[in-house]
């Protein structure tokens, strides 16, 4: 699975090029990488390392995480 293919991972990635601009990376790790990806029943996994993250930009990600509420 990339980025472009699971609307949550890109939902979520749009939200935080607001909130971070280029100042982060993010890494999809876990069953969507591996090809054994189950909707419905396997986790998301996305690590995202940013500098300087404080309230405000955890607030700024509300929108983002949301999108991972079932």
């Amino acid at each position: 699975m990339t980025q472009g293919q699971h609307p949550t991972i890109t939902g979520f990635l749009e939200r935080a090029d607001v909130v971070f601009g280029p100042q982060y990376s993010a890494v999809l790790h876990g069953s969507a990488v591996r090809g054994d990806y189950l909707p419905g029943r396997s986790d998301l996994n996305l690590l995202v390392v940013a500098e300087g993250v404080g309230p405000d930009q955890l607030r700024g990600l509300t929108s983002g995480l949301a999108l991972f509420e079932s």
